[in-house]
C-alpha cells in the first residue's frame, strides 16, 4: 500500500485547507485520535488555525506560519512561539505540526529536562509521533489513515522505534513500509531541531 503521485494531486486539490481562511483539516493527533484543525484570521490579520476540543474550553490555538513554503504550528513550553521571537532560555516541551501538501500531516511532540542541551551533547531524545495521509482503498476513494509511533532520537541518528501503530491497520502489514516514513519524519524533527530551535 505505497502512496500514488496521482493521490497527491487529487488529494492537494480536495485537501488545501491552509491556503485559504475558513477552511478546516482532519488529522489524527499523537493517541490515533481523529481530531480537526480549523483555519481562520485574527482580528489583526494573523492566520491562525485551532485544534478543536469536545469542551470548547481546552481548544489550542496557534499562530499559522510560514516556513520554507511549509506552514507549521509551533508551541514551546506549551505556549503558542512565533519564529521571530526570541528562543526560551530552556526548553522542556516541543510541540511541532507540519502541514503538507495531500493532507499530510505531521505532529510531534518531545519532552525532556532541556531538549536543546540534550540535542546538543548527543543525548537521546524521546519523540511521540503522528503521521497524516491519504490512500485509496480498493473501491478508489480516498481514506485518511495515520502511522502513530514513538521513536527515540538523537542530533544524529533515528535510535530506536520504540512503537508504530498504523490507523486503520492493513490485513497485510508487510505491504507498507512504515519505517521509512518513520525515518523521514526523525531527518525532519532532527533538522528542525538543529536549525531553528537549538541552533
Amino acid at each position: 500500500m505505497k502512496i500514488q503521485p496521482s493521490l497527491i494531486t487529487t488529494a492537494c486539490l480536495l485537501l488545501a485547507a491552509c491556503s485559504s481562511p475558513n477552511r478546516t483539516l482532519p488529522f489524527f493527533d499523537l493517541h490515533g485520535k481523529p481530531q480537526q484543525l480549523s483555519f481562520s484570521v485574527a482580528g489583526d490579520g494573523t492566520p491562525v488555525a485551532t485544534i478543536s476540543s469536545e469542551n470548547k474550553r481546552d481548544d489550542h490555538t496557534f499562530q499559522l506560519q510560514t516556513l520554507s513554503e511549509r506552514k507549521i504550528l509551533l508551541a514551546l513550553n506549551q505556549q503558542d512561539y512565533p519564529l521571530q521571537q526570541p528562543l526560551p532560555h530552556k526548553i522542556e516541551r516541543v510541540e511541532f505540526y507540519e502541514l503538507g501538501q495531500a493532507g499530510f500531516v505531521d505532529v510531534y511532540q518531545i519532552q525532556a529536562t532541556d531538549v536543546c542541551h540534550a540535542f546538543r551533547h548527543h543525548q537521546p531524545l524521546n519523540a511521540e509521533h503522528a503521521l497524516t495521509f491519504y490512500q485509496r482503498d480498493p473501491q478508489g476513494q480516498l481514506r485518511m489513515s495515520g502511522l502513530i509511533s514513538q521513536f527515540e532520537f538523537s542530533d544524529n541518528a533515528l535510535l530506536n522505534i520504540n512503537a508504530s501503530e498504523l490507523i486503520p491497520p492493513l490485513s497485510q502489514p508487510n505491504q507498507f513500509d512504515g519505517d521509512a516514513l518513520l525515518h523521514g519524519s526523525y531527518q525532519k524533527i532532527r533538522s528542525f531541531l538543529a536549525h531553528l530551535i537549538c541552533h
